[in-house]
């Protein structure tokens, strides 16, 4: 005789992804405002305004606003790096890795203008312990320095060489704008300063590089959607 699927374990799968859907809305809703507001105060008024929830319903799923804020850096850094480490078959060599991940965040942002907001704006917060680049990093950069390729005894330093350069390239490309070639003249330069070849480093900085692809259902590329929603809507 067949199974008869109970009826508290269909209702107890549809409350989960109704709980999930509203999870998103206030994620990529947050991302939104944060890029355009600043992380100063209270944003719960307007992110569950653009979300379509009742402000008593925020506080079922964060607990503060610097929690939202927190969250928010998290899964979108996360998603960057996921897609970084897509290009790549197996864990490459220190240079290319590097480059690949200093052209592919400043790319981005050029991209996304609003994205670049919003990590201007979370600055150390996309730096966390749990997120998954510093994960990477506790794995790659060691051997990567014992390689001898890289001017550097200590992996912490090449973590912060590279994660505070593309912070400050994130921070150029908002406030002023980027030249032609920003990225791979940023890139470039690092490479240089971490001790690589400036040939080698030039080949590797100005490399083909494909654009960054991320999920359709991404927290950024929902964010993206909500914001030309949004755009449109006011104009």
């Amino acid at each position: 005789m067949p199974k008869i699927p109970k009826i508290e374990d269909h209702r107890v799968r549809v409350a989960a992804e109704r709980r999930e859907r509203t999870r998103k809305r206030l994620l990529e809703a947050a991302l939104v405002v944060f890029s355009q507001h600043g992380v100063e105060g209270s944003v719960v008024d307007e992110v569950t305004t653009i979300a379509g929830v009742a402000r008593g319903t925020f506080y079922n799923y964060f607990r503060t606003n610097e929690e939202l804020l927190s969250t928010v850096a998290t899964e979108a850094t996360n998603e960057v790096v996921n897609a970084i480490e897509a290009r790549f078959d197996e864990p490459p060599d220190g240079p290319p890795r590097i480059a690949a991940g200093i052209r592919s965040w400043l790319e981005l942002v050029q991209r996304y203008p609003h994205v670049g907001a919003f990590f201007r704006r979370a600055g150390l917060y996309t730096l966390d312990l749990n997120v998954r680049s510093r994960i990477l990093a506790r794995d790659y950069m060691p051997r990567w320095v014992a390689s001898g390729k890289l001017n550097l005894k200590c992996p912490e330093l090449l973590w912060d060489i590279v994660s505070g350069s593309i912070l400050a390239g994130i921070n150029t490309i908002v406030l002023t704008g980027a030249p032609k070639d920003y990225a791979e003249e940023m890139t470039l330069r690092v490479l240089v300063a971490l001790g690589v070849d400036f040939e080698e480093a030039a080949s590797v900085a100005f490399a083909p590089l494909e654009p960054l692809v991320l999920p359709p259902d991404s927290l950024i590329e929902r964010s993206v959607a909500r914001f030309e929603t949004l755009r449109t809507a006011a104009q």
